[in-house]
């Protein structure tokens, strides 16, 4: 038996489930969201992946886009570490060392009520960055769901704007 670099092939006796088959939507949606597939092609694909029942249902449907072969049922995730994850910890470590010794010079060398107020600000800071972390890939993909319904909108012939 060969041995290829592509992903398996998907198991002819599995059904899919609704999840895999919003998987494999939520795939096409995004590749005519950058323009590989058009609206026409869009909506006869996503009618053959939400009647599909088995994983060679789906394979044609995404066999001729970039990463299709990674959405399909059965398909081993990517083996690539996500690039800055360690960078990452790394500048959070220090910045968490930073912050204790920052709080123990504080706590050592001023009065109780200044260490207390230090010591929350601190721990509000910290907060306040995490919070803006977690939520920043959520903001990144609502702007982009925000302009590809503001030019979807523009764009004539769709029924949203009267042709000119």
């Amino acid at each position: 038996m060969a041995v290829t670099g592509l992903a398996p092939a998907p198991v002819p006796s599995l059904r899919v489930s609704d999840a895999e088959r919003d998987r494999v939507a939520t795939f096409l949606r995004e590749r005519c969201g950058e323009g590989r597939l058009d609206l026409d092609e869009l909506g006869e694909r996503l009618e053959r992946v939400y009647g599909a029942r088995t994983a060679p249902e789906l394979a044609p449907l995404v066999a001729d886009l970039p990463g299709g072969r990674s959405v399909l049922p059965g398909a081993s995730p990517s083996r690539r570490p996500r690039r800055g994850s360690r960078m990452t910890r790394a500048a959070w470590t220090v910045v968490l060392v930073l912050l204790v010794a920052g709080l123990a010079h504080a706590a050592a060398t001023a009065p109780l009520e200044l260490g207390i107020a230090v010591a929350l600000l601190a721990v509000i800071a910290v907060l306040l960055v995490e919070l803006l972390l977690a939520s920043l890939p959520a903001l990144v993909v609502g702007g982009v769901i925000w302009l590809v319904v503001r030019a979807v909108r523009r764009r004539p012939g769709l029924g949203l704007v009267p042709p000119p």
